[in-house]
């Protein structure tokens, strides 16, 4: 069993779609990923912080497998095309996969944010964009939990 470290939020959720509820998000500070939601309605909850134990609640868990491992950001210069405005994330995706090596994973959105168009080069009818990669690594602090040391 890993020894992770985090951060626990705890929210109380209104919206006219349905009845207020309190979210309990624990995230890892590795990857900086949710790692669970746990969805619990307000009664309930008052029940188990009081000391009812058992209480039947909703959660989601992210199985991604970046949970406990490091999260690495950089930004590069990378050229496209000049893209339409409504170019679908599938072209983009197709035109960012020559620059995602060594398993950073390039920001699409950066891609079709024309904000982040740096140069624009006419000869090539290329745009130069500043993009985002994000990867994410085994981390070597991680503690495993009963290892023999």
């Amino acid at each position: 069993m890993l020894e992770l470290k985090g951060t626990l939020s705890i929210n109380r959720v209104c919206s006219n779609k349905e009845e207020t509820y309190v979210s309990l998000n624990l995230n890892d500070e590795n990857s900086h990923c949710n790692v669970v939601e746990i969805k619990i309605s307000m009664k309930e909850f008052a029940q188990a912080v009081t000391g009812l134990n058992k209480q039947p609640c909703s959660f989601e868990y992210n199985n991604s497998g970046v949970i406990g491992r490091k999260k690495e950001y950089k930004k590069e210069l990378v050229a496209l095309p000049n893209f339409p405005y409504n170019v679908t994330d599938d072209v983009v995706k197709a035109a960012l996969t020559q620059y995602e090596t060594d398993g950073w994973q390039a920001s699409v959105y950066d891609a079709k944010n024309h904000k982040n168009i740096i140069k624009y080069d006419s000869e090539n009818k290329i745009n130069i964009y500043d993009i985002g990669f994000v990867r994410y690594i085994e981390d070597k602090t991680v503690i495993l939990k009963g290892e023999n040391k």
